[in-house]
């Protein structure tokens, strides 16, 4: 990682080379510095799906229930979260569209 730690220092961060920084950075919690940019291996996959789904407030209950059996359901290698947002009563903000397929029962 290519970071400039809190003193202004510009530093090429690595596991060998700063061990203790390296790792305070991949906790990313202690104001150690900002990092400017990074270098990583990629990983073959077969297949990846990924987006997202907005349901009205009024739905929350029975949506985090749906969500709670699916996930006791959904293999080891599946990543999901919920994120409970608040948009403005705006008329720029797209109002939430219903889908025919999809069911909180």
């Amino acid at each position: 990682m290519d970071v400039v730690t809190a003193d202004g220092v510009p530093r090429h961060v690595t596991p060998d080379g700063e061990p203790d920084l390296y790792w305070a950075l991949l906790g990313g919690r202690d104001n150690v510095g900002i990092v400017t940019g990074m270098e990583f291996g990629l990983v073959a996959v077969s297949g990846l799906y990924g987006g997202g789904l907005f349901f009205d407030a009024e739905q929350t209950p029975g949506l985090l229930d749906a969500y709670r059996r699916w996930t006791a359901t959904a293999p080891v290698e599946m990543n999901s979260s919920v994120a409970l947002l608040p948009f403005p009563d705006d008329p720029q903000v797209p109002a939430p569209s219903s889908c025919s397929r999809c069911s909180t029962r």
